[in-house]
């Protein structure tokens, strides 16, 4: 499997599957310097959700530096590490939230569009008619 993260519309999503212990996962720095350089947000999907970061600076507040030996024993591979668990909950309360104000905001047009109907059908019968 390649490790390569999709870059799409602004924004650098990684799919990260072999975790290093519990749910702390590494991403390349080469990656990160990239997001940088581009102004790039990150989507991480894991095996225990997603995280979202604003930017990379974002991202390396709360990680730890790796440094793994793989093809030339002189020269690491600098990984940045951290604990997605503590981000994924956080996307999830936001997500919440939003999809309530959504609801909420559609409950509100809904009685705007049932209020209008009984009180001024010709200007409902107009507004409808353009949306059809």
């Amino acid at each position: 499997m390649k490790y390569e993260p999709i870059i799409r519309n602004g924004v650098m999503i990684f799919n990260l599957r072999k975790a290093i212990y519990g749910s702390f996962y590494g991403v390349w720095d080469k990656w990160l310097k990239i997001a940088t350089k581009r102004g790039l947000k990150l989507v991480v999907h894991t095996n225990e959700g997603t995280a979202t970061f604003e930017n990379a600076k974002e991202y390396l507040r709360g990680a730890k530096r790796l440094e793994r030996y793989y093809k030339n024993p002189n020269e690491p591979m600098v990984f940045w590490g951290r604990c997605f668990l503590k981000d994924i909950k956080l996307r999830d309360k936001r997500k919440k939230l939003e999809e309530k104000v959504r609801n909420t905001d559609g409950e509100i047009l809904t009685s705007i569009l049932t209020k209008m109907k009984e009180t001024k059908p010709e200007l409902y019968a107009k507004l409808r008619n353009s949306f059809i």
